[in-house]
Parts: C-alpha cells; structure tokens; sequence
C-alpha cells in the first residue's frame, strides 16, 4: 500500500476539456516539479467535474467558473477562437461572423480538440465536418482546399499554414472561454492545514496561520490520512516528524497554492 501511495505521489494527474490549457499548464508543473510524472487526458466535463470532486484527478480543466462549492476554483488562461476562411470566399467580405452564420457550410476539423467538437457541431447541425487525425494530412488540406477551418488564438505557428485565409473572430460567447483549474476543495483544506504544520513547524501555530482551531485541524489531518490510506505524521507529544509518504505528499501538495 505504501508503495503504491508513493508511486500516485509522484504523479500529477490532470483532466482537461481542451488541449490549449495544456499546453502551457503541463511544461510548468514539469518545470516546477521535475521528480513527478505529469500524467494528462482530455475528457468530456462531467467526468472532470466527476473526477475532481473524488480525488482521481488533482487539477481538472473546464471553459468556464464552477459554481460547486466543494471545488476550489481559479481562473486560469483565456482562448478565442476563429474561423479560417479562403480570401476568395463570399464569408471572407465579414469581420466578424458567428457560428450561425457558417451553420450549412462544411469545414475541416482535427481531432482531439476537447469540447470544441460537440460546441460547433451543435451550432452547425446543417454542416459536415471533415475530421482529420493526421496534422501533416490537415495543413494540406487548409492550404488546398475551400473549405473552412478553425484557429485559436493560442494556437502557435500557425500563419503559413493558414495563408491565403482570413482569420475572421466568431462572436458567439461560447467561443470565447477563460478556463478554470478545479481541485477538490476539502482536499484544498486538508492540504492548507497540511503545508501549514510542515511550515510553521507545529499544530498550533499552524491553526493560527489558517485561523482555525487546533483540533480542527488535527482533525483534518486524521481525515486526511485516512482517505489516502497512510501515516503521514509521526506524533511525539507536542513535536512530530514527516514519514516517508508524508514527504512525498508534501512536495505534490506545492501544486496547489498554500494558506
């Protein structure tokens, strides 16, 4: 059991909606926490909502705020996105379009662009949409063919692949999302009062910093301990030591702000 606690300790488990998000989240948590495997999959938004109210996954990703008061929530990145369409085209005259607007006309879609699929499929119920695996496959496709495609504003490196379209924004709300981290918010506070006893070096002065009962937090702590299965604090009287497991809980708790 320890063993594998220890193995789930170095791995940081991130549920996405979209790709972009991870794009810039995945290379910093790796920066920051070079001894952890950054274990990432993009799923649909019930189950990251699912999954990080449980504990299976340590951030979840969504387009927009989550009201569930059991989830901490921080905005996180914003993404635009926009129709790419040959300057030829009759849409190319807009600055501006929406997706109601393209509704009948078909386009080019990658794969595993996360909620975006179903988004602008259900939009667009009078279009067809040609979905392509390959990247190499896709780019020929936007420089040779006329049919419309779709860019981010995130999206790096994209002008040559796109010349000869006009990059027009789309208005619909829908398309304009800041994503949000999401992380269960009783495991937030079990790792507030956690980090809290590491730093200050004792439970008391640890319930002074998170402005909470000393025996709330021990509480807490207990609760902890037993949801994941191991001892994570040796107590001695007034002193305690970190156990192993408790060190590796340690360093993965820094993903998350402290008190």
């Amino acid at each position: 059991t320890v063993q594998t606690f220890e193995r789930n300790q170095h791995t940081i488990t991130i549920h996405s909606c979209a790709p972009v998000p991870l794009w810039s989240l995945l290379p910093e948590l790796s920066r920051r926490f070079p001894d952890n495997i950054i274990s990432s999959k993009l799923t649909n938004m019930d189950e990251i909502l699912q999954n990080a109210s449980s504990g299976n996954a340590d951030i979840g990703i969504l387009p927009q705020a989550c009201s569930d008061k059991n989830l901490l929530c921080i905005p996180y990145l914003k993404e635009q996105l926009y129709v790419c369409i040959p300057k030829e085209h009759k849409l190319a005259e807009h600055s501006q379009l929406s997706l109601s607007q393209l509704n009948g006309f078909n386009c080019l879609l990658r794969d595993e662009i996360g909620f975006w699929t179903n988004l602008v499929k259900s939009k667009m119920p009078a279009s067809r949409f040609l979905i392509q695996t390959d990247e190499f496959e896709f780019e020929e496709l936007v420089r040779t063919s006329t049919l419309l495609c779709f860019s981010s504003s995130k999206a790096p490196g994209s002008e040559q692949t796109l010349k000869g379209r006009k990059r027009i924004p789309l208005t619909d709300p829908e398309v304009n999302v800041t994503y949000h981290l999401i992380s269960s918010a009783m495991l937030f506070r079990q790792i507030e009062y956690f980090q809290a006893i590491i730093e200050t070096g004792n439970f008391y002065q640890a319930a002074e910093k998170c402005n909470v009962s000393q025996s709330a937090i021990s509480q807490q702590i207990k609760k902890l301990e037993q949801e994941l299965g191991v001892k994570l604090l040796d107590r001695h009287n007034r002193t305690f030591l970190l156990t192993p497991a408790g060190e590796h809980f340690y360093r993965k708790s820094l993903i998350i702000p402290d008190c």
